[in-house]
């Protein structure tokens, strides 16, 4: 099975890894990135100028972090999306593997989660899962384990 977010470009990842396999993908609300509000299509740098205290704790202190600024979502908010976005995926398909295509702030925060973390130690502890990066997660028997995590073997880095 195939899951990706709604956006495009990892729809577009899906069908790229897919290759000529006929596969469905099944593109979920619930993997898509988390939302930044107002500070969807802003630089870093301008968020940075104008909003310094509120950009220090969405890097540094998720369980500070309100999305007040900016409208958007918090990390609980988006930690609940992302889990109830698995639990739909593993009631959804039985067995078999299972390719999951999201975004780089949801990965990082779902699969620290999925070994046990927490939101507000996320952002100190959880490695940054690199673009294009491959992460393996084992789920047997209600539990995840984590195999792989950020392999970038298949990455021609010359």
């Amino acid at each position: 099975a195939v899951y990706t977010s709604t956006s495009k470009r990892t729809k577009d990842t899906a069908a790229y890894i897919l290759a000529d396999r006929d596969i469905e993908i099944r593109a979920l609300e619930e993997l898509k990135e988390m939302n930044f509000g107002t500070w969807e299509g802003v630089t870093v740098t301008e968020i940075d100028e104008k909003y310094p205290e509120e950009r220090a704790k969405i890097l540094h202190s998720p369980a500070t972090y309100k999305a007040e600024v900016n409208g958007g979502e918090t990390y609980y908010e988006l930690a609940e999306r992302l889990l109830q976005g698995v639990q739909k995926i593993v009631s959804e398909t039985k067995s078999g593997n299972i390719l999951v295509v999201s975004h780089g702030m949801s990965l990082t925060l779902l699969l620290y989660l999925l070994q046990g973390g927490t939101v507000e130690d996320h952002r100190k502890e959880a490695p940054r899962i690199l673009n294009t990066s491959i992460s393996v997660v084992d789920y047997e028997n209600g539990e995840f384990t984590l195999r792989k995590l950020n392999e970038i073997g298949h990455l021609d880095l010359k």
